[in-house]
């Protein structure tokens, strides 16, 4: 049976479990956007640098927030591996993490650490968005896949256990 979203990229959102291509910046922030207002309980971030384009969209901005003040049990937890920029400029992402740093948490992963080439956000265990090239806006959202996304939160894990903190990008209270 063809992949019919595939075929009719009309099918859309509404279209559950329907697995979408993801070909530029906007369809990465609208999918996350979906991701995000769909998660109940954990959201697993593995980013290059949380891409300005997408983490500091005042509407992405708006669904982390939203998450992560949906409940005291939640969980979101972001891994970056380079820091650099966004103690550098203004993230809106990175500036929520400081603001409520009791409920989403921020790492760097370890520079010597070997971490896969792709990016990816996952939710509840079953929800996968997938940046397969760090060098294009190409790849795939897929809800409900709950085998990529158990393998993809087993390797964040190993990755989020050998993180750290850096210390560049706290907020300091004066």
């Amino acid at each position: 049976m063809p992949d019919t979203d595939a075929q009719n990229p009309a099918a859309g959102p509404a279209a559950a479990g329907a697995k979408r291509q993801l070909q530029n910046q906007e369809d990465f922030r609208e999918a996350l956007v979906e991701l995000l207002r769909g998660a109940s309980r954990q959201v697993y971030i593995f980013s290059d640098r949380l891409a300005r384009g997408i983490y500091s969209d005042p509407e992405v901005a708006e669904a982390i927030s939203g998450f992560a003040r949906r409940s005291r049990y939640v969980e979101l937890q972001i891994l970056v591996r380079d820091t650099d920029t966004l103690a550098r400029e203004f993230n809106r992402t990175h500036n929520l993490a400081q603001r409520l740093s009791s409920r989403i948490r921020l790492r760097c992963v370890h520079p010597t650490a070997e971490s896969p080439e792709t990016e990816f956000v996952l939710a509840d265990g079953r929800d996968v968005l997938l940046r397969e090239d760090r060098e294009q806006w190409r790849g795939v959202y897929v809800p409900g896949d709950r085998v990529r996304a158990r393998k993809l939160g087993e390797i964040f894990q190993q990755q989020w256990e050998r993180a750290t903190e850096d210390p560049a990008l706290r907020r300091l209270f004066l």
